[in-house]
């Protein structure tokens, strides 16, 4: 459900005054901020007046239904597949910011999961916390990341995986990077990217970097009339770890639930951090092209894992040990790997 907003007058002094009302009285007014969302993404303030926005979003108290709208809006202007929206794929994106340096595991959890019958659209972007971002690790091992959003469904049609450059989708939101890289921190735009996958994908597996987020990302899910899971491992990763617990909410049948999922849940060994560990996008690529030859390095652990709650999502199994089996026949049963050949020989 979205809130009807009341259109306000925008003046040169407004973001200024948004601001000051948020420092001295943390008073969020939710009409004057998506007024001033739209004119930020309609390229209607300048450079000043969008700095000190985005710094004023940046003290803002969590606010789900501001955060689905400002969402909407972004996609309303974005390109998208043809046949948006694809309620039945599953996204993997999830909202960085854990400076962990991990290999690309939503990433290679995205070719696993094709293999196993769950169609993807993976939107993502290049690196802006990790040595690696989704964009650059696909690009070095030769996946054409600039498809036209023809040629992406077409490619989700055939293989049940596509991947959605999100500067390609979002072109209008081109002229805001400079001045967020002035900023030099993490901004409203950081959370919205998981929320707007350009095929509308209809479930998410969305981790998070810290638990604070957990509540904030399944309510905005559910506003925009979504499901899925939204997973904060350790308290820190974006992604399920395999040594801490990891704390969930699962959005499903218009509620959320909150979980604690344990390592041992899986059945797999415990994967410490420094094993995942990566410096660039060609270590993160070879750890890939490792796991999807079936090697049994400590990442494929961390892959099936996330893998197979991800399955869970997608309502394909009943619990996380059965995700784990299946995500270990597609593996080495070649099935992922061959995703990852087929997706590189696309290049409609």
């Amino acid at each position: 459900m979205y809130l009807l907003f009341i259109e306000v007058a925008l003046t040169d002094f407004t973001p200024f005054l948004f601001l000051k009302k948020l420092l001295d009285t943390n008073i969020f007014d939710q009409s004057e901020a998506i007024n001033l969302f739209e004119a930020l993404i309609d390229g209607k303030l300048d450079e000043t007046q969008t700095a000190v926005f985005l710094t004023g979003l940046a003290f803002r108290p969590d606010n789900p239904i501001f955060l689905a709208n400002a969402a909407s809006e972004v996609l309303k202007r974005g390109q998208k597949l043809p046949s948006f929206p694809h309620n039945d794929a599953l996204d993997t994106c999830g909202t960085g910011g854990d400076y962990s340096s991990s290999f690309n595991i939503s990433t290679t959890v995205a070719f696993v999961l094709a293999a196993c019958g769950v169609p993807v659209i993976k939107h993502g972007n290049r690196s802006s916390s990790s040595n690696s971002g989704s964009s650059d690790v696909l690009q070095y091992l030769g996946v054409r990341i600039d498809l036209s959003p023809e040629a992406a469904e077409a490619t989700f049609n055939k293989l049940g995986l596509c991947f959605c450059f999100a500067p390609q989708y979002y072109p209008f939101l081109k002229n805001l990077a400079p001045i967020r890289k002035k900023l030099g921190f993490r901004t409203i735009f950081n959370q919205i990217g998981p929320l707007v996958n350009p095929g509308g994908a209809g479930t998410h597996l969305l981790g998070v970097s810290r638990n604070s987020f957990l509540d904030l990302f399944a309510d905005a899910i559910l506003q925009m009339g979504k499901q899925g899971i939204v997973v904060c491992g350790g308290g820190k990763i974006d992604e399920v770890t395999l040594d801490a617990p990891n704390e969930l909410r699962i959005i499903h049948s218009g509620s959320i639930s909150s979980a604690m999922v344990l390592p041992t849940d899986f059945g797999l060994r415990s994967v410490s951090l420094n094993e995942i560990r990566v410096n660039s996008i060609q270590e993160s690529a070879g750890i890939i092209i490792e796991i999807l030859n079936g090697s049994t390095i400590p990442g494929r652990d961390v892959v099936l894992a996330n893998t197979a709650l991800a399955l869970l999502a997608a309502k394909k199994v009943k619990n996380l040990k059965e995700g784990v089996e299946m995500g270990k026949s597609a593996i080495d049963q070649g099935k992922a790997k061959v995703i990852l050949e087929q997706l590189k020989s696309f290049v409609v």
